[in-house]
């Protein structure tokens, strides 16, 4: 089988969704022809988008059994309409184009990008049910692969105590994830009570600066697996994203997670993993009524076992929609 795959970046680096992504091309590499066109290589620009759109123009005569298209790099789509073509949709428009100005200006740069995937594209390939059940009246055929989570819980775990009065937030370190965080620190001295620990690349170094200013807010950096066994919750500050990996791991790691009460977060709505909170008060009530007792892990089972654990069957789903 021989497969074109265009991207943004490629990279080991990568987070979240887009890493899953890249780990369905590595194992397809194994068993296919995979051409690459990737504008960075880790991180490094490879070529200028001039460039980068002639090498498309180059091999689109090319025979491949399928084309897959990475987010908004699907507006590439038209190029290759005789092609098997298949979008990965790991985005979170239109919802963040609402989040602040920018993100509406940017919005109405990229979301077009998006829709000329879903129109031109044979199957669109997304990672929450949510947005296949928004969206998917725009798509031709549609998908819905949850991401897999590897990293799952050990039974020797057990014997390892939650921090009592420590949160874990995962993410890369920009405003669109923090900055809601950053509001509840100034505003109230309540969160202030708690540890939380922050795990993720530094986007915005204005944000960490300001964040790392907190006595009790620490950023851990990027890592390959975050340790949740060892926190007494999970907690997000974003009501933008899609399904976050963080919160598919977490739950798999029986750490209770804390999120804000979102529609896209809506087919996890009753999960009793997870704790929805609407504003600052709800948040930091929940918080000092958890931390009045001993944290607790999340024990029932259906709160984690519709995540996939299997990457080969996942894998095999992909193949099988080519």
């Amino acid at each position: 089988m021989k497969i074109l795959w265009v991207t943004k970046i490629a990279s080991p680096s990568l987070t979240g969704g887009t890493r899953v992504s890249s780990q369905y091309r590595q194992a397809l590499e194994k068993s296919s022809t995979v051409d690459l066109i990737a504008l960075y290589q880790h991180n490094v620009k490879l070529f200028s988008r001039w460039r980068f759109f002639k090498q498309l123009l180059q091999v689109r005569s090319n025979h491949y059994d399928a084309v897959f298209f990475d987010d908004h790099y699907a507006i590439f789509a038209p190029l290759f309409r005789n092609h098997n073509t298949l979008q990965f949709y790991h985005g979170n428009w239109p919802k963040l184009m609402f989040a602040s100005l920018i993100y509406f200006l940017k919005g109405l740069y990229l979301f077009p990008q998006y829709l000329m995937g879903f129109v031109f594209c044979r199957k669109v390939i997304f990672v929450n049910p949510y947005f296949e059940k928004l969206l998917g009246f725009l798509c031709r055929s549609t998908l819905t692969l949850i991401n897999p989570v590897t990293n799952v819980w050990h039974e020797e775990y057990a014997a390892v105590d939650p921090k009592e009065a420590t949160l874990v937030a995962v993410g890369n370190i920009d405003r669109r994830k923090y900055n809601l965080l950053l509001l509840y620190l100034n505003q109230g001295k309540e969160l202030k009570r708690w540890q939380i620990d922050i795990y993720g690349k530094i986007v915005e170094q204005s944000l960490a600066d300001e964040l790392g200013s907190f006595p009790n807010v620490q950023l851990k950096g990027y890592v390959p697996f975050v340790p949740y066994h060892r926190y007494a919750f999970h907690i997000s500050f974003s009501s933008a994203e899609n399904l976050p990996l963080s919160l598919l791991e977490s739950l798999r790691n029986r750490t209770r997670a804390i999120y804000p009460r979102a529609a896209n977060y809506r087919p996890l709505f009753g999960n009793t993993g997870i704790q929805f909170y609407n504003n600052q008060e709800e948040l930091e009530l929940f918080l000092s009524a958890q931390f009045s007792e001993r944290p607790q892990r999340i024990a029932d089972s259906s709160a984690w076992n519709f995540i996939p654990t299997s990457f080969e069957q996942n894998l095999a789903t992909l193949k099988g929609s080519i």
